[in-house]
């Protein structure tokens, strides 16, 4: 849940910053590029977030095609590897609202930054949301290949 992973990132800034010398962390949190426009730096954010998001939607969420696989932490976690790779130095990869939390217990959080952080997941979500109802099969159980709920009508956009 939210608030589970919010809670969570809180006790871990707490603690990290509670072992760091002098109170303050050069490294660990996400921090835009100094030289890149907000607007790319958003880009960076969504593209990696949407990533993050059809990775599990892909992989974890469609029992019929991937059930019972053993490859989908890989999936997500090479996902976010990844994204990092490729946007970190532009974003700070953050990738998650709760790890924006991070900026919150910074000498100087930005407003700016947390807004991104906040609000560049949600919209990649959305837009995974729907990039991934558009394209799967709807996974309802009423699929010949699933046992159970045969001859009811599909639903979704994917009907036959």
């Amino acid at each position: 849940s939210v608030a589970a992973q919010c809670g969570g990132a809180m006790v871990a800034a707490s603690i990290t910053l509670a072992l760091a010398k002098d109170g303050e962390l050069s490294y660990g949190f996400p921090k835009f590029a100094d030289d890149a426009e907000f607007k790319t730096k958003f880009l960076t954010e969504f593209l990696g977030a949407a990533l993050l998001c059809m990775s599990v939607l892909h992989a974890c969420t469609v029992p019929r095609k991937s059930g019972g696989n053993g490859y989908f932490g890989f999936a997500v976690g090479f996902s976010v590897a990844v994204s990092i790779v490729a946007f970190g130095d532009i974003s700070g990869g953050c990738f998650n609202p709760a790890v924006a939390l991070l900026q919150a217990f910074s000498a100087s959080p930005s407003a700016l930054e947390i807004g991104c952080y906040w609000s560049a997941p949600f919209v990649a979500a959305i837009a995974a949301a729907f990039g991934f109802w558009m394209v799967v099969e709807d996974e309802d159980g009423s699929d010949e290949s699933l046992p159970g709920q045969r001859g009811e009508e599909r639903k979704g956009c994917c009907s036959r």
